[in-house]
């Protein structure tokens, strides 16, 4: 059938789908499909205001799109600002949609007094204020309101606003959606006095507390990210969320704050709890992981980081999927049963005494070596777990921080793996003899090597083969100790699938992908419910 012969509605129904650069082209093809994309396009699309469309305003006025969503761009002249917005009232009077970029906070209560009818229709609002300067002075007053009845989001970015203390309140209520970036400077202020129906907030503090922004009931959110930089620290606001599914906890050099997690009020519905310490202390954070895990008890994501754990006695998680520790301590004779465990993440010193029991789901281990590996190492530590734990499919090892994993020399490799069907290396400098051990992974289906260096020392033109392997992936891989130029390693048909790429006509890299200029990192289980945002 041809689908130009389905009804509009039909047709309109399928091109729902594609993404706004592809609505764009869709949009091309013909009349039928121009006006079957246009609602889509619309409804997407943004218009965007700089200084150019400030010079000619005829791009604003001979637009054929009703766009329904405005970025303004670091207009800092209140004359130009007037100008081009009342152009776009009068061509766009259902914006639904106002991004304001770079705009001085002094000119923001002008604007909203200007422009009231036309904001107070914005579903959505995106505020980054600029630094404010002495020839830029505006006499404003210090406290307004922007009254905002149908907005359910705002994005709010604040600025070194200089001298000078001003408050900003947002009444919104029906607001739904919350993500502020704070400043270094605590004389701007922005409130929220209506949190009823507030579901998701997500906040960077360097100066300012969660009770300076937030007032009243916030006991409907569901989602809470906190990003705390300065020293003193106040998570009370814990206590009254009674909805959490989704908590991040960040904080720099705070060290009592974990008192407050301990003291949320048992929960139910808690499916995902992240905290991480920067803290330079010697002495970290404490926290017992046997009252968090009782306490939350259908938690599927533990993700934590700088943190000293504690227990009593054995941890039983019988929810818990995700499990990512990234420097933690914790003591060597504690258990953790985890039961419906599906991913773990963590260091090698760690692996070496986390005793986990009742698990048949381990399916993915991703293992940050730190430092040199050893024949002890990988024989007795890593191997040893892998056959443990014989569910584990894909293995991945490398390091976080910058710099390659050095793998000895005189590695002397003869412990068998039954399990792992896909593996990983990221930054390794191997040895060969590593790739032969390899060959005798009979379970071994694809092999991936991301930004690592093998030592071909003792190697002629020989190479290895990969019997089991069905596919290999290579970014950014160097040879050392040898003058080839053929890639060492093969799969079972002997056919080479790299493609051959030099840096600066001496360096001499492979790659499958044609990656050799990407920044390689090594990222631990990234799974969708670490990060709501992306």
């Amino acid at each position: 059938m041809d689908i130009n012969q389905l009804p509009l509605e039909v047709l309109q129904e399928i091109l729902s789908y594609l993404s706004y650069d592809e609505l764009k082209v869709a949009s091309l093809v013909c009349h039928r499909w121009n006006q079957a994309s246009g609602t889509f396009i619309v409804r997407n699309g943004q218009l965007s205001i700089h200084e150019q469309v400030v010079k000619n305003l005829e791009m604003v006025r001979n637009s054929t799109r009703n766009y329904q969503s405005i970025l303004i761009y670091r207009i800092s002249k209140w004359e130009q600002l007037q100008a081009v917005v009342s152009e776009c009232m009068q061509k766009f009077p259902n914006v639904r949609k106002l991004y304001l970029a770079g705009v001085l906070q002094d000119y923001l209560d002008r604007f909203y007094r200007a422009y009231r009818r036309w904001m107070e229709r914005l579903e959505f609002l995106q505020v980054s204020l600029d630094d404010r300067f002495e020839n830029l002075f505006v006499c404003e007053p210090e406290d307004y309101i922007l009254t905002l009845p149908n907005l359910k989001q705002l994005y709010w970015k604040e600025c070194l606003y200089g001298h000078g203390e001003k408050t900003v309140t947002i009444d919104a209520p029906g607001l739904e959606f919350v993500h502020i970036d704070d400043s270094l400077d605590a004389s701007a202020v922005l409130r929220i006095p209506h949190c009823e129906r507030l579901k998701y907030i997500r906040c960077m503090f360097y100066t300012k507390h969660f009770d300076d922004i937030f007032v009243g009931d916030f006991g409907n959110v569901e989602t809470l990210i906190l990003n705390i930089v300065h020293d003193k620290c106040n998570v009370s606001c814990l206590s009254k969320m009674h909805q959490l599914r989704y908590l991040s906890l960040h904080f720099g050099n705070a060290m009592n704050y974990l008192q407050e997690v301990e003291a949320m009020p048992n929960s139910k519905l808690l499916k995902v709890l992240i905290i991480r310490s920067d803290s330079r202390s010697l002495d970290k954070c404490t926290l017992n992981l046997e009252k968090i895990i009782g306490k939350f008890e259908n938690l599927e994501t533990l993700d934590l980081f700088g943190i000293n754990l504690t227990a009593n006695n054995e941890i039983q998680a019988d929810q818990l999927v995700f499990l990512k520790l990234r420097e933690v301590t914790f003591s060597k004779n504690s258990i953790l049963n985890a039961p419906k465990l599906k991913t773990l993440s963590l260091e090698l010193d760690m692996l070496n005494y986390l005793q986990l029991r009742e698990n048949k789901h381990l399916f993915e281990l991703y293992v940050d070596l730190q430092v040199s590996i050893y024949n002890d190492s990988f024989e007795q530590i890593i191997c040893t777990f892998l056959q443990e734990h014989k569910h584990i499919k894909n293995l991945t090892l490398g390091r976080v921080s910058s710099g390659e994993v050095l793998v000895q020399d005189d590695f002397i490799y003869d412990r068998i793996v039954e399990s792992v069907e896909h593996l990983e290396l990221h930054r390794f400098d191997v040895p060969i003899n590593f790739f032969r051990l390899l060959a005798g992974w009979k379970s071994l289906k694809s092999l991936k090597l991301v930004a690592c260096t093998i030592n071909c020392s003792g190697m002629w033109n020989d190479v290895v083969r990969l019997p089991g392997v069905e596919r290999i992936i290579v970014d950014c891989v160097q040879l050392r100790g040898t003058s080839r130029t053929d890639f060492p390693i093969l799969l079972v048909n002997g056919a080479n699938q790299e493609v051959v790429t030099k840096w600066n006509d001496s360096t001499l890299f492979f790659s499958t992908n044609k990656l050799i200029h990407k920044e390689y990192k090594f990222r631990q289980f990234s799974c969708p419910e670490i990060d709501p945002m992306f």
